[in-house]
C-alpha cells in the first residue's frame, strides 16, 4: 500500500514538473528569467530545462562570445530573443505583446503603469536609438537583475530583462 502511494505521488509530481517547465506566450517573465530558463544558464542547459530548441541567430551575432539566440521547433515561443554573453544567457528581449512581467507590465503598458508597478526602483535613460523624446525606463529589482522598457509614444514598444550589467550597456554584451 505504501508503495502505491509513493508511485502515485511520484507520478503526480513528475506531471506537475513537466507542466511547469512548458513555455508559451502566457508564461510570465521575471527579471532573472523566463519560466525555468534563468539568467546565467548556458544554452544547452536552458534548452534542456525548458524542453525547447534554442539556436544562435546567425544574422544577429556580434562576435564569438556575444550573440542572440531564438526559440525554434514545435515548442518555439515567438518574438522573444535571448542574448548570450560568454556562453551564458544574460538577457531576454520581448517583442511578443502577450508576454508580460509578473507585475503585468508588457508591450503597450504606459510609463505610468511602470512607475506604479516598480515604485522607487526605476530611472529614465535617454534612448539612443529612438526618436527625440523617446526614453527608456530602467528598473532595478535587485543589485543584479532588472528590466529596460523601450518607450515609443509614451508606451512600451518592447522590453528586455536580465542582468543589469548587460541591460545598462546600450549594445548589451560587455
Amino acid at each position: 500500500m505504501i508503495m502505491k502511494h509513493c508511485i502515485a505521488v511520484f507520478l503526480f509530481a513528475s506531471s506537475f514538473a513537466t507542466a511547469a517547465a512548458a513555455l508559451d506566450e502566457h508564461t510570465p517573465i521575471s527579471a532573472d528569467g523566463f519560466g525555468p530558463i534563468a539568467v546565467g544558464m548556458t544554452l544547452p542547459a536552458a534548452s534542456q530545462v525548458a524542453s525547447v530548441q534554442l539556436a544562435m541567430d546567425k544574422d544577429n551575432t556580434h562576435n564569438d562570445h556575444c550573440f542572440y539566440a531564438n526559440f525554434e521547433g514545435d515548442n518555439a515561443v515567438d518574438s522573444i530573443t535571448l542574448m548570450v554573453d560568454h556562453n551564458k544567457v544574460s538577457t531576454f528581449t520581448v517583442y511578443n505583446p502577450n508576454i508580460s512581467t509578473k507585475e503585468k507590465i508588457g508591450i503597450g503598458s504606459s510609463m505610468e503603469d511602470i512607475k506604479k508597478a516598480y515604485p522607487g526602483k526605476w530611472h529614465v535613460r535617454k534612448n539612443v536609438f529612438g526618436d527625440a523624446g523617446d526614453d527608456d525606463i530602467v528598473v532595478s529589482v535587485s543589485p543584479t537583475y532588472g528590466y529596460v522598457f523601450f518607450i515609443n509614444d509614451k508606451k512600451v514598444h518592447y522590453y528586455s530583462v536580465g542582468s543589469l550589467h548587460a541591460l545598462e550597456n546600450v549594445e548589451g554584451c560587455s
